[in-house]
């Protein structure tokens, strides 16, 4: 009699929403985008209505989130920005979302 045991090889996906104060600058995005693809993050990132903030969805590992967040707020929020940047919690998720990173 043998025991089947079934691994999970997947690592943990989380995913998270964002907004945060931004120039209204196209090379932001492709910025983001190249930090995403390097960091293993999928999701997207676009400029909100108004054009003075970004907004989207980052999913991948716990960690790659965090450091994918601090580049975020380090590199693209303005250094003088008034408003706080906004990140939902990261929630595990049972399958991805995203297949890679994209702006629009």
């Amino acid at each position: 009699m043998s025991k089947q045991f079934v691994l999970s090889s997947k690592a943990a996906i989380y995913r998270t929403t964002y907004e945060l104060p931004a120039d209204n600058d196209e090379r932001l995005l492709q910025r983001a985008a190249i930090k995403a693809a390097e960091l293993h993050v999928c999701g997207y990132i676009t400029h909100t209505h108004s054009g003075r903030k970004v907004g989207g969805e980052l999913e991948g590992s716990a960690t790659s989130l965090e450091q994918m967040m601090s580049w975020l707020r380090d590199e693209i929020m303005p250094k003088e920005a008034r408003e706080q940047p906004r990140f939902a919690e990261c929630l595990p998720q049972e399958k991805s979302k995203y297949q890679n990173f994209f702006y629009v």
